[in-house]
């Protein structure tokens, strides 16, 4: 008995040496910083969640895009545009699915190092529905070039995330922008007629020249295109290829402000109509720089700039759409 005893009681002992050294495993700094590593970084259950983002830089200006009428806007100098949906909602499920990775530093003597609170830095704030806002402070890339130096506002940690949350904050605001010159249901194959009229000198770029209606024909002939008062039929591929880039037009940015004075030039005006019976009126005229052109819409209350390169694809002469005796 003496020796079971013995035995039972070495065993007790040694299963309890061991649960202190599990549990001294787990208490210790190192432990704790595993079990943190791949946490969520932020407490945020889904990204429907967020309502607005601000992208706030030192020296780099700053964007406010916010959730409106099941879009978004993007708000700037005063002024708010439209926002790429798809692009703002990329950002709203990166940032609510960051993940925290190792632990960098605590010391904020290193945070010029690291990219935080300098130049380098992008704040990004998030605003919840109903709950105090986030913020992320974002520094540099680390040497790797798939994690970030991140830090939560409000806490010492730096930690390595992974993403490209530096990458896209680093865009211009420009990239945020919806700077579709149609309206996305305004399709090549839902086009019905498209009329030019008018005339318009973009100076480097050249006069770009009105004057002819481009008509689909009904399903009965083929649906393709004709040109009506003109003896000949036109040339199918060049009149596609038109509507594709009308379809397609997309500005470089929208004119913050109009200028002083009207730029002498003339206009130029393209109307589009659909199949559906809706019509769309777009007037150009003269940029303020080299190369660059205004369009304004009779559904905006926007002015896009655009390269005038894109308005020669699509205000084209109209004997360059007629086929070839």
């Amino acid at each position: 008995m003496a020796f079971r005893f013995r035995l039972l009681l070495a065993a007790g002992l040694l299963a309890a040496a061991a649960g202190l050294f599990i549990a001294g495993r787990l208490a210790s700094p190192q432990q704790r910083q595993a079990r943190a590593a791949g946490a969520s970084l932020l407490p945020i259950g889904a990204g429907i969640e967020i309502t607005g983002v601000d992208i706030l830089g030192r020296g780099a200006g700053e964007l406010r895009l916010r959730a409106r009428d099941g879009g978004w806007q993007a708000q700037n100098g005063g002024r708010s545009f439209p926002a790429s949906a798809d692009r703002v909602l990329s950002l709203v499920s990166l940032a609510s699915g960051l993940r925290r990775g190792a632990l960098v530093t605590r010391d904020p003597a290193r945070s010029a190092e690291l990219g935080l609170g300098g130049r380098e830095e992008r704040l990004l704030v998030l605003h919840l529905a109903g709950r105090p806002e986030l913020a992320l402070e974002v520094g540099g890339r680390a040497p790797s070039g798939e994690e970030d130096y991140v830090r939560v506002r409000g806490e010492a940690a730096v930690h390595l995330v992974r993403g490209n949350l530096s990458v896209l904050l680093a865009q211009d605001r420009t990239y945020w922008y919806d700077l579709r010159v149609l309206p996305a249901e305004v399709q090549a194959q839902t086009m019905a007629r498209i009329t030019v009229r008018g005339s318009v000198d973009l100076g480097p770029a050249g006069v770009l020249k009105g004057g002819y209606t481009l008509l689909r024909e009904g399903a009965e002939r083929g649906g393709g295109w004709s040109m009506p008062g003109e003896g000949r039929p036109v040339d199918g591929i060049a009149v596609s290829a038109l509507a594709g880039s009308l379809a397609s037009l997309e500005g470089e940015d929208f004119l913050q402000a109009e200028p002083a004075s009207a730029p002498a030039g003339g206009r130029l005006e393209i109307e589009v109509a659909t199949m559906a019976g809706k019509a769309y009126q777009l007037r150009v005229r003269p940029g303020t720089g080299p190369g660059l052109a205004l369009v304004s819409t009779s559904w905006s209350p926007w002015t896009y700039v655009l390269r005038a390169e894109l308005l020669r694809r699509v205000v084209r002469p109209a004997a360059e759409l007629l086929a070839s005796r």
